[in-house]
């Protein structure tokens, strides 16, 4: 529905279904703003829909600006947890390097 709404298009105009993307950089910055908002003032912060199962890759964007949840589809529900713990251990780690450089 965020989708729609920023790209101002209707999923069932048939024509336009290929424009609905959840990683239009517009998109993507609505969330991140959203997501950092909602942080500042701790209140939690969900997505649901489509986009995070079509495009896993977004996932790792989602997980590094804090999202609260991520609600999927049953049948994406494996693919989308696999994901999300790649994604922290991707953060976990980083965060150690970047504690470990600043120690030496």
């Amino acid at each position: 529905d965020l989708t729609q709404l920023l790209l101002a298009v209707d999923r069932d105009q048939g024509q336009f279904g290929e424009v609905l993307d959840g990683r239009h950089p517009a998109v993507k910055r609505a969330i991140k703003q959203l997501i950092h908002l909602s942080k500042q003032d701790s209140i939690p912060c969900s997505i649901c829909g489509q986009a995070p199962a079509q495009y896993p890759e977004l996932i790792d964007s989602l997980v590094q600006w804090g999202i609260t949840s991520i609600s999927v589809d049953l049948n994406a529900l494996e693919s989308t947890y696999m994901a999300i713990a790649r994604a922290e251990q991707r953060l976990l780690l980083e965060s150690l390097r970047s504690n470990k450089l600043a120690e030496d």
